[in-house]
């Protein structure tokens, strides 16, 4: 028994691979949409606001807008289609 140990061990490995690899493809096809858009006005007490609202998505955190930390994190999962949606709804006619 004991000699079929190490061959399992690998069979386990070999499926934990080809996983992480279709894991991989799919966030690769995966379109991921993040919504953007607003004027942010519930933020007006707490950030600066210009002549049209402070947008959540453009606040600085860590000294990039927000929006880019949350691409670039889901650029590091292996997401290769990535949709910022932007705008303000009640301009919309």
């Amino acid at each position: 028994m004991e000699s079929m140990s190490p061959q399992i061990d690998t069979q386990k490995q070999e499926v934990e691979k080809q996983k992480e690899v279709e894991k991989k493809e799919l966030f690769a096809r995966t379109a991921i949409y993040i919504n953007a858009g607003g004027r942010g006005t519930r933020m007006e007490s707490v950030f600066e606001k210009g002549d049209h609202g402070v947008t959540k998505a453009l606040i600085d955190f860590n000294d990039k807008p927000m929006v880019q930390n949350h691409v670039n994190l889901l650029r590091e999962l292996g997401f290769g289609n990535i949709i910022v949606g932007a705008g303000d709804h009640l301009n919309i006619k």
